[in-house]
This record gives C-alpha cells, structure tokens and sequence, in this order.
C-alpha cells in the first residue's frame, strides 16, 4: 500500500536525521519540519495524525504527550514499538530505571537497530560494562493488547497518578530534547545497518533514474502549491503567517539544462512526484530571502552529493543565489570536490548599473536580474537555440515597481507571485503595500503583455478567494492567465500547456478552469472536448 511505503521512507530518513541531530550537522528543527511535512501525505487517516503529533512530542522531550498520542495511533505499523520506546523515556525520566530498561527491550526486540532506543539502552547501561547486544537477547514480548496498553496509561502511578494536566500541550515546565551520547558510542551494528540501508536507498534512486522515461528538453514546470496545509486541518479563515508557508518553486529545462528556480519547502519531494530528479537540475537560482523560496536548497545539494560520491561521472550543480540566502547556506554547499570550486556565485548589484545585471548561465541561457523593492530580486531568463526563442519573467511578491516593465516587456511567460491582498486589492481599488497583490500583477500584465499569465501563492487569510480571484483578473487582464498549480506545465517552443490533471498539452485557449472540491483543494482544469 502507498501509505505503508511513504511511512517506510518516514521511518528511514527519521532515523538519518536524528543521527545527523547527534553529530551535530543538522538542528533539531531540521527534524521537527520533516515531522511537519509528513501529516499531509496522510490527510485522511486519523491514526497517522496521532501519530505525528507524538513524533514531534517525542522529539521535544515532551514524553508523557508523545506517549498519549500514540495510544491513539493503534492502526500504524509497529504500533507497540513506538508506545514502548515512548514508556521507557517516561520511564526513566520519572527515575524508574527498571521499568525504562524493561520497556527498551520490548522495544528493541521489535526494531532492534532504532537509533534513539538503543541511545536509550546505552544510557541505562552506561556505568556498566554489559555488551549491548546481550542486553538485546530476550523473549519476543505477548501480543500488545488492553492490558498492556492499560499498564502503559498507569506507568507512573509509583510516584503519582497521572492527569490531564501531565498530558496537557500547555506545559509551564519544557522537558529538554532527547540527550544523545557523543557520536563515538554509537554502536558498530547499527552503523553498519544505517550505511547498509542508505548504500541500497543511494542504489535505488538512481535505477528509478534510469528507468524512466526521459522528460522533454524545452519545459516549464510549477512546482509550488498555494501553501502547505493538508486540507482537512485548513479553516476557512487562517492568518496569513500560516498560508505563506507555501510550498515554492520552478522547475525548467532548455538544451538539456535543468534550472531550479527558488527551491523552497516541499520542492525536492514535488520534483519526484512529477517524475523529475536531483539529476535533472544543472543550476539553481535564489530570488528571494525569506526561507520559502530556499527551503530545499541544501537538501537538493546533498542528496546530489551522496550521488556523485560513487558515480564514475560527477554531477555538478551551479547556485545563484542572493548574499543574505549565500551568507546563511554557503557553509552547508562548501564544495567537496575539485570540480564543484566556483560553483557557488551571488546576484549582486551595483549602484552604477540601475537597470540590473545579467549573467550567462549557459550556451542559449541568460539571466537578467534586477531589484523589486529591498529584499527580492526579480529576474528574466533569455532563453535561444537556432530559430526558437523564449523570454520567461519571475515577480516576486514585492509591490509592483513600474520601473520594471522593460526588463518584464514582451515576456512569453510571466510567473507571479501574489502573496497578501485585501478588500481594496480584491476589487483593484489599491494594490497593498507590502506585496504584489491581485492588483500588482493586473498592472504588471497589463504592461508588459505576457502571452501566458501564471498566477502564484495567493495569500489565504480571505479564505479561499482563489478560483474568484483568477476569474476576476481574466476578466481585467486581455490575455491568457492560469493559476500555477503544482505540476503545471508549459512547453517552451509553442506555449502549449499540461494541467495536472490533463494527460496531454493543450492550446491554453482551450483550457477550462475549475473550482476545487473543497476549500484550499487543488483547482482543476477540464477541456471543451471533455465536457459533455
């Protein structure tokens, strides 16, 4: 089943990161936001939901919450594994070593190479000299039924009986995190099974590389939805801090070049859904300061790394970024091997070149970049080969600057980003301060006169005013205008594009957009020759 899978590749690259949290390479929120990310790919099965929700407990030190949580999250796999490992933190944080060595066991002897229960066994035994893997050798435990859940909820009641306010997500006292050992005590056997595990996962990805069908050489693809809630848990009205923690990104391909453009929060996993790779990405632009539009940026640059360690050809990637996103990422993409030296450039400006800067990225590939407001960039990629030529522009979310129409004029392709609007930009009455708004990219559009429109990241603290808003602006703006729903894909030569949820490319005249089933729920794209 796919939910069995996608929670087998939770299980495994939780366990990377907590080893990576141990050394030191990556904070806690690293694992935290991989936690988050999760609860979306399950949106319709309560058990998983629980089931997350006590994983970030867990990782918080909150022991007793976690372990409330996953009682409630009996239809999972390995059900009884994480309610023991939870006990036995309980456990030993209550002073009950017994009781915590105990549950650890029953733990181990159902995932014996978990990383943080076997921190946990070490810990225990530290001041003796008992060999861990005799500590492992017990009996399979009974079958977890109502009993022993029953002792599970009274565990603490050698000290004192447990209430709703030990459980309560409100705590006035903050458990510390997890207290890893230094990395030198962490056992021979489960590093073998990590570096095992991870050689087959490395092995794995580039098969399905291999196997699939190879994408076109002249594309535009949207990576990056309206944001990042799973529509069940979305209300009508959310603030807009949560809705602009939209997944972000634009994935395009010209002469056998793969260009990454703001790879934020959810990229790299949309990358995949749509049958793309870390390998299809030669370079990677960065616009923006704010974490949503850099998010994946170095999660793309190692998985590219654990791919050229063993590969007989390495796989290079060259990043422009803004100095704020460089000053904040250049430590974790140092490069590691000779061939990567110089590959990291920043998109500076000089006060001696107003209208902006350009850069040749590659044969036929141009980026022209330019200021929008103090803290983005907007840029236009110059796309040529032989007779074929394509002008893609990218608006960032800062108000629109009517300085910028040469550079956007006569763009075959305009990418904008929406973010806040209001009642007054609702009705193109005043465009708001802070942001590009409906009535920043009507103006942008009226303009620079794009043959296709995209229209990005809408702000959701109206609601969800998307469908209306679209309607709106076509009805405003004389030209083509879709909405830039993940997937989305334009061919480059003729401008012709494939919805999501469209088996083919269309002229975009003939696409019919349609409202979602439901709240924040993808748009949907029909056909004339599909309607009956």
């Amino acid at each position: 089943m796919k939910e069995h899978t996608l929670f087998s590749e939770y299980l495994s690259q939780t366990q990377k990161l907590t080893i990576a949290l141990d050394r030191g390479e990556h904070p806690l929120h690293d694992l935290l936001d991989w936690v988050d990310q999760q609860m979306p790919l399950f949106p319709s099965m309560p058990a998983y939901q629980h089931f997350f929700k006590a994983e970030k407990a867990f990782y918080k030190g909150m022991y007793e919450q976690a372990l409330k949580s996953y009682l409630l999250a009996r239809e999972i796999p390995e059900f009884p594994f994480f309610c023991y490992r939870a006990s036995a933190y309980v456990s030993h944080k209550m002073g009950q070593k017994a009781k915590a060595l105990q549950f650890t066991q029953k733990a181990l002897t159902i995932r014996p190479n978990d990383y943080v229960t076997l921190k946990m066994l070490q810990q225990l035994n530290r001041n003796e000299s008992s060999n861990t893997s005799a500590s492992l050798e017990t009996e399979t435990p009974p079958p977890f039924d109502d009993r022993e859940l029953e002792e599970l909820n009274h565990i603490f009641q050698s000290t004192s009986e447990p209430t709703e306010a030990l459980f309560s997500a409100e705590t006035s006292a903050v458990v510390p995190p997890l207290e890893f050992l230094p990395p030198k005590t962490v056992p021979a056997q489960i590093q073998r099974a990590i570096e095992k595990e991870h050689t087959e996962m490395v092995e794995e990805y580039r098969l399905r590389i291999q196997s699939r069908a190879h994408p076109l050489d002249h594309f535009c693809m949207v990576l990056q939805n309206w944001n990042l809630w799973s529509r069940n848990e979305i209300p009508l009205l959310a603030t807009s801090e949560a809705v602009r923690a939209f997944r972000s990104g634009v994935f395009l391909k010209w002469k056998g070049i793969g260009i990454a453009i703001n790879p934020g929060r959810g990229f790299l996993e949309q990358l995949h859904i749509h049958g793309l790779f870390v390998t299809d990405i030669d370079i990677v632009i960065v616009t923006r300061n704010e974490p949503e539009a850099y998010t994946d940026l170095t999660a793309l640059y190692h998985l590219n790394y654990q791919l050229n360690k063993d590969a007989k050809e390495l796989h290079v990637l060259q990043c422009y970024l803004t100095q704020p996103v460089y000053q904040r990422t250049h430590r974790e993409l140092r490069p590691n091997f000779k061939q990567e030296k110089g590959t990291l450039h920043t998109l500076d400006l000089f006060s001696d070149a107003p209208h902006g800067e350009k850069a040749i990225l590659a044969a036929g590939i141009q980026l022209h970049y330019f200021a929008l407001g103090s803290e983005h960039l907007g840029c236009v990629l110059e796309l040529s080969e032989h007779e074929h030529q394509c002008k893609i522009g990218l608006l960032s979310d800062a108000p629109w600057d009517p300085q910028a129409v040469d550079p956007f004029a006569a763009c075959d392709v305009l990418i904008g980003s929406i973010g806040k609007t209001n009642g007054d930009d609702f009705n193109f009455r005043r465009a708001p301060s802070t942001h590009l708004g409906l009535s920043g990219l009507k103006q942008a559009a009226q303009l620079t006169k794009p043959k296709l429109l995209i229209a990005c990241e809408l702000d959701g603290s109206y609601g969800d005013i998307r469908y209306d808003a679209l309607r709106k602006l076509r009805h405003e703006v004389n030209g083509s205008i879709l909405p830039g729903e993940s997937g989305l894909c334009v061919d480059l030569y003729t401008l012709a594009v494939k919805p999501p949820d469209l088996d083919r490319f269309y002229p975009v005249h003939e696409i019919k957009l349609l409202n979602g089933a439901e709240p924040f729920a993808p748009l949907r794209f029909t056909t004339a020759d599909q309607i009956l």
